[in-house]
């Protein structure tokens, strides 16, 4: 009677070591999922927000009352740096990460079997939900925190516009790429969900690659 006991408990044991496994492996990959899409938040902060140009080595100055500003000609505009880099490259991987195992502490709370199409069905709209909330998050923030861009205005008599100088005032020559996704409220979650997925979907071949 205790052998049959004592092997029941350890059976009970070893499937309660397996679910605590398979619920840190969840977590962790969600928040993998998300430390990832939140690099690349980063990059769609940098370069598909809209831009804030800073005049470079310019100050306002009183025009008349308590107005300021000034007038200047140039022929073109070059950029001087920016946008920045930091904090944004810290900041919003932690955020994803912190979304990441959010959503994977809620997946735990949905029933399903070890395997099967719920656990997959699960995975997928997990990562589908951290990829929108990290692309949600940053839409948001670029909202509030435009990538700014040091500008310097030229004047060159040999300057020869080319079509998109003339279509566009706000052409900036040597400016990093800008892609524009307005808007964004909605652009960037749909990116930030498609890659979640991809990611989630990578993470779990080579957790099947491991396995087998």
């Amino acid at each position: 009677m205790n052998a049959g006991g004592n092997g029941e408990q350890q059976t009970r044991g070893s499937i309660i070591s397996q679910s605590n496994t398979r619920a840190r492996g969840q977590i962790a990959a969600s928040a993998l999922t998300g430390a990832v899409v939140g690099l690349a938040a980063v990059i769609g902060w940098r370069y598909a927000s809209p831009r804030q140009f800073i005049d470079f080595g310019y100050s306002a100055r009183e025009i008349s009352g308590h107005d300021s500003g000034y007038f200047f000609t140039f022929d073109y505009l070059q950029s001087v740096a920016g946008p920045r880099w930091f904090p944004e490259l810290l900041v919003l991987p932690l955020v994803g990460v912190l979304i990441g195992a959010v959503m994977g502490l809620a997946a735990l709370v949905v029933p399903a079997p070890v395997s099967g199409w719920r656990t997959t069905a699960v995975q997928v709209v997990s990562a589908l939900l951290i990829g929108a909330g990290m692309g949600l998050v940053v839409a948001l923030y670029a909202r509030q925190v435009q990538p700014a861009l040091l500008i310097q205005p030229v004047k060159d008599p040999s300057f020869v516009p080319t079509d998109t100088d003339i279509g566009s005032l706000s052409a900036v020559r040597g400016a990093p790429p800008y892609l524009d996704m307005s808007p964004e409220l909605v652009y960037f979650p749909l990116v930030g969900a498609f890659c979640a997925a991809i990611v989630r979907i990578i993470l779990e071949s080579i957790r099947r690659m491991i396995r087998s």
